[in-house]
């Protein structure tokens, strides 16, 4: 029983106790939450960085621009947009404004390069049409831009939150 109660079992130390796997699961379960948040933050925004952007992109191609101008044009608008909502309330990252910016725009290359390659080879090899290219070019850049945003951009706020959790998460 002084095994027992020490959280060892007979039959292997290196079983973890209730305690631990209690642990374990609540550190999960918080890991979701804030996971879920950033999910939930990162998709509302998106909505409103997403009708900015296409309002921007069928406008240019309403007046004649090519599918490719048109893209250009409205990510121009979603970079600036999404960096301002990513910053202040997706993340809610207090991180330096230029350190942060920087790896905004790498990030946002690599997407966008992610974005054009999509939209060019699809344009290519299908006949679905130029809207519904966007609209897959625009996935591609979408989950690509959150891993990217999530662990590199914002980094810098992710490492000072976990090692100062704020009490209300």
């Amino acid at each position: 029983t002084a095994r027992l109660k020490a959280g060892r079992s007979t039959l292997s130390r290196a079983q973890p106790t209730l305690i631990d796997t209690d642990h374990h699961k609540a550190e999960v379960g918080a890991r979701w939450r804030t996971e879920s948040a950033y999910l939930a933050r990162y998709a509302g925004s998106g909505v409103l960085n997403t009708v900015a952007g296409f309002s921007v992109i069928f406008a240019l191609m309403g007046f004649g621009a090519p599918p490719l101008i048109a893209n250009i044009g409205g990510y121009a608008v979603g970079f600036v947009l999404g960096f301002v909502v990513s910053k202040s309330f997706v993340f809610r990252s207090n991180g330096k404004f230029v350190d942060e910016s920087l790896r905004y725009l790498i990030a946002f290359c690599i997407c966008f390069t992610l974005n054009l390659l999509t939209l060019s080879v699809v344009l290519s090899v299908s006949n679905i049409g130029a809207v519904l290219a966007q609209i897959m070019a625009a996935s591609v850049y979408t989950g690509s831009m959150y891993l990217l945003t999530r662990w590199y951009v914002f980094r810098d706020h992710q490492q000072r939150k976990a090692a100062y959790p704020p009490a209300s998460e």
